[in-house]
């Protein structure tokens, strides 16, 4: 996700969930719920999707690279650093 406010237009979320549409929603403060770090920068938008994980291990599994790419050894060595 990705910060629409004027602000803060730098500030990004990453996040697992088996529905977007909801998560959004709920990053936004139409609903009930969401990560409280993202409430001071709402509203929020989609940058990507990432989708096709065979289970919701393999999802959160790639969400914790996406977040910590320095201290993800996959990332690290899908980009040649050491």
């Amino acid at each position: 996700l990705r910060s629409l406010d004027p602000g803060h237009p730098n500030s990004t979320y990453i996040g697992y969930t088996v529905n977007p549409h909801n998560r959004i929603r709920q990053h936004n403060g139409e609903k009930k719920g969401g990560a409280h770090r993202t409430r001071k920068y709402r509203p929020w938008t989609f940058v990507a999707v990432v989708h096709g994980f065979q289970s919701p291990n393999t999802g959160m599994a790639f969400e914790w690279h996406w977040q910590h790419p320095y201290r993800s050894t996959y990332v690290k060595n899908s980009i040649g650093q050491e």
